[in-house]
């Protein structure tokens, strides 16, 4: 029954939106936004508004050029709720490692 909250959650409903940071630098370039799949969207009462959210899987998209590149660095803030609960707001460092394509 958990859920992640999209991009697209206005913060004055309550619910943090999931949010992606990515820690540039001469070696590659971001293209765009993060992309993000049609997320679910319903009215929930715990706070008092329509919300966009995800159950069971999201995969998010971010495009880049690559200069030289072997790794991209970032930070992700995210949110997940079920229908009694929410946990707080988590901030999440990840690396991905680039293909040598």
């Amino acid at each position: 029954g958990w859920h992640l909250y999209s991009q697209s959650v206005s913060e004055d409903i309550g619910p943090i939106p999931t949010a992606f940071e990515f820690f540039t630098n001469d070696s590659f370039y971001i293209i765009g936004h993060t992309i993000e799949p049609e997320p679910l969207t319903e009215y929930d009462s715990n706070f008092d508004g329509e919300l966009n959210f995800f159950e069971k899987e999201a995969i998010f998209i971010q495009k880049i050029e690559n200069v030289n590149a072997e790794f991209v660095n970032g930070n992700v803030t995210y949110m997940v709720c079920n229908g009694a609960m929410c946990l707080p707001p988590t901030d999440l460092e990840f690396t991905i490692q680039l293909n040598e394509q």
